[in-house]
C-alpha cells in the first residue's frame, strides 16, 4: 500500500515516511511521529496535522508530521478479574454515570444518551463495543477511561467522546482483535487509539484527537487524524521548535 496520488493533504505541507526495523513495539519516541506498521491509505479529502487546542492545526513552517512503518506498538494483554456485568450493556437516551470497571460481551450507547465517567473506569467488551447516534461520553474531573475491545469497535453517527476536556491521555481505547477500530460519519473523539492488528479507519467527516499507533491507518472522505500534546506519552511527540503553530 502507498500513498494515493489523487489525496489531498490538508493543513500539512507534506509527509515524510520512514522504514524502521520490524519491530512488535514502537522504537524511542521521536518527533511529530504516528507509528505504523504498513503505509497509511488517505484518499478523497482527509486531513492529517498536529493540533493545541488553544492554538489550532498546524499550518506551516516547522516540519511536517512523519509516519514510522513497521512500529505499530505491542499488544495489549486483555484485562483480567473485571465484574461481569452480563451479556449486553446498552444506554438508550438519556443521561448516566458509571463509576466502576466491568467486562460485557456487548456494549451499545445510542440515541443521544450522555454517559458522565465518574472514576478511572476500565470497560472490556469482548464482541462489540458502538457509541452511535449522537451519544455523548463525557468525563468527570479526575476521571479516566480505558476500554478494550477485541472484535467490533465503532464510533459513528454523530457520536462525541471526550471533546470538552481536549486532554486525549485521559480515555485510551486498546483494540486487541484484527479488526479494525472505526470512528466514522461526524464522530468526534478526544483519545489515543492502539490497535496492533486490526488498524483504525476514520471516515465520512469524523476526527480523532490524540494519537495513534497501530496496524494501519485509513483516512478517507474527510476524515481526519489531529496528533496532539496531550497524547505524546503514548506514541506521538510533537516537534518543540518555535513557530510551529501560526
Amino acid at each position: 500500500m502507498g500513498l494515493q496520488a489523487t489525496a489531498k493533504l490538508t493543513a500539512v505541507t507534506m509527509m515524510m515516511i520512514s522504514l524502521g526495523g520490524a519491530a512488535t513495539a514502537a522504537p524511542t519516541i521521536e518527533a511529530g511521529k504516528v507509528y505504523l506498521d504498513t503505509a497509511p491509505i488517505l484518499d478523497n479529502g482527509y486531513t492529517l496535522d498536529t493540533w493545541d487546542p488553544e492554538l489550532g492545526p498546524y499550518t506551516g513552517s516547522g516540519p511536517a508530521a512523519e509516519v514510522e512503518l513497521n512500529a505499530a506498538p505491542a499488544a495489549r494483554a486483555t484485562p483480567s478479574n473485571l465484574p461481569d456485568a452480563g451479556d449486553k450493556v446498552e444506554y438508550d437516551g438519556g443521561k448516566r454515570t458509571i463509576s466502576s470497571s466491568f467486562e460485557c460481551r456487548k456494549f451499545n450507547a445510542d440515541n443521544g444518551c450522555t454517559l458522565l465517567i465518574d472514576g478511572d473506569v476500565v470497560i472490556y467488551a469482548t464482541e462489540e463495543f458502538i457509541i452511535q447516534n449522537d451519544a455523548r461520553v463525557r468525563l468527570m474531573d479526575g476521571a479516566t477511561l480505558t476500554i478494550f475491545v477485541s472484535k467490533n469497535a465503532t464510533i459513528d453517527n454523530g457520536a462525541v467522546l471526550n471533546m470538552d476536556t481536549w486532554d486525549p491521555s485521559r480515555v485510551t481505547f486498546v483494540n486487541t482483535g484484527s479488526r479494525p477500530f472505526r470512528i466514522e460519519n461526524d464522530a468526534q473523539v478526544c483519545a489515543v487509539v492502539e490497535s496492533p492488528s486490526g488498524g483504525l479507519i476514520i471516515e465520512n467527516n469524523a476526527d480523532l484527537y490524540g494519537s495513534y499507533g497501530g496496524a494501519s491507518l485509513r483516512l478517507e472522505n474527510d476524515g481526519g487524524l489531529h496528533v496532539m500534546p496531550g497524547a505524546a506519552r503514548i506514541v506521538v511527540r510533537l516537534p518543540e521548535a518555535t513557530g510551529l503553530y501560526d
